[in-house]
């Protein structure tokens, strides 16, 4: 619905404590695995799962619900500084009061919210995702809002803006900083004023005036949770997009949250699960060797179908510390809690006949962060057949919502 709209988003909530120890939810997904593996005790485990959350608030990191309320602060569809105000932090009914205020002015105006966001609002909102080193799952919503606005819109798109884009920040699950940090470092306007040093962002129109008004003498308040754009943690964005001939459609990797100790070309033997579940049991029970690289397929949006989160397997790798040694590939998608060298969003996905289905337990993977690609590295011979030899697997499922979803899907696949 095209109408006057501004968006007042919850807010941040603060991160927990275990002893000095600061905590995001993040502790609390990567201490199940830890507790079942007799690394910590049940009291422990209880401690960290307890202490987490301590309030009210989106989660205290750059997680999925965080990272799209910076998106739309870089959209220009909530106010200044909104995005980082934490929930209970006073300052936020002072956001939502003056929003009221200029909701009404906005409609007396006649301003809906194709007149805010444009072609190059998106661009905008694309290099500050990058900067910030967003959750993956932005990548998801930030074309859908494309496509519904009527805007040609695909991955090469993103892979343009992530090789001209800096990444600036890392909040935790990439780093032990957090939203609080970045709110009092100047939140999302230093990151948008460090860009336009470099004449990075377009001046658009924004829900109280243009954006380069919004942007006036702003820069980072402490250069060790925004850096100075002169002084990046990379020359590229924190969000990137892989090729291949496992991912010839495309895939992508939060690579911010990779440890800058797992190697820039990684090389793995494949050991493959056909759902979430699968993985889970695996994880609860077995050990995961190094060099591995778990492969989890049909949990895209046609074979899930809905393309779930992998949270349990990714917060498994790296709460039992194997996230400098092992990968995960998959056609599902991740939380933005997801830390380590996972890659997902993989297209076309293993119900569609990708190559991602044609994997087995045993075979070589070549993850290669410096090309941006991800392959299967077998004889084309064999791969041609297995491709004739294959066969899709698929799961009955009731008369529903999740059935006329995958329905929806497999039209628009033809």
């Amino acid at each position: 619905m095209n109408l006057p709209s501004i968006f007042v988003t919850g807010g941040p909530m603060k991160p927990g404590k275990y002893g000095s120890q600061r905590l995001g939810v993040k502790a609390a997904f990567e201490a199940r695995s830890q507790y079942e593996r007799g690394r910590i005790t049940k009291e422990v485990y209880e401690e960290l799962i307890s202490n987490a959350c301590p309030g009210a608030g989106s989660c205290s990191g750059l997680y999925t619900a965080n990272s799209m309320a910076c998106v739309t602060e870089a959209l220009g569809l909530s106010l200044k500084m909104c995005a980082s105000t934490h929930a209970l932090d006073p300052a936020k009914e002072v956001i939502a009061f003056e929003s009221g205020k200029r909701i009404i002015e906005l409609v007396r105006d006649g301003v809906t919210v194709k007149d805010v966001v444009t072609e190059k609002t998106i661009e905008n909102a694309l290099r500050v995702d990058m900067a910030i080193g967003a959750s993956t799952n932005t990548l998801l919503h930030v074309p859908a809002l494309a496509e519904e606005l009527g805007f040609k819109f695909d991955l090469s798109i993103i892979d343009e803006i992530n090789a001209s884009t800096p990444n600036l920040v890392r909040l935790n699950p990439a780093n032990e900083l957090y939203m609080i940090d970045f709110h009092k470092a100047g939140g999302i306007p230093a990151v948008m004023g460090e860009l336009q040093k470099k004449a990075l962002l377009h001046n658009t129109l924004t829900v109280d005036g243009n954006l380069f008004d919004r942007l006036v003498g702003e820069k980072t308040g402490n250069s060790d949770v925004i850096r100075p754009i002169e002084k990046p943690y990379s020359k590229t964005g924190g969000l990137a997009v892989l090729y291949g001939n496992l991912a010839e459609e495309g895939a992508v990797i939060k690579e911010a949250a990779v440890s800058k100790n797992f190697p820039r070309v990684f090389n793995g033997k494949a050991r493959v699960f056909d759902s979430e579940e699968e993985v889970n049991e695996f994880l609860s029970k077995e050990e995961v060797e190094k060099g591995t690289v778990l492969v989890i397929r049909y949990e895209g949006k046609i074979g899930g179908p809905g393309m779930r989160e992998m949270l349990y397997p990714t917060s498994a790798i790296s709460g039992l510390g194997l996230d400098e040694d092992v990968a995960l590939i998959t056609d599902g998608r991740f939380s933005g809690a997801s830390k380590g060298p996972c890659i997902g969003h993989i297209q076309p996905e293993a119900a569609l006949g990708g190559t991602i289905a044609l994997v087995i337990n045993g075979d070589e993977i070549r993850i290669d962060l410096e090309k941006k690609r991800i392959d299967l590295l077998i004889d084309e011979s064999e791969l041609t057949k297995r491709r004739r030899n294959f066969k899709a697997k698929v799961k009955s499922l009731p008369y529903g919502v999740l059935r006329n979803y995958k329905q929806m899907n497999e039209k628009q696949a033809i």
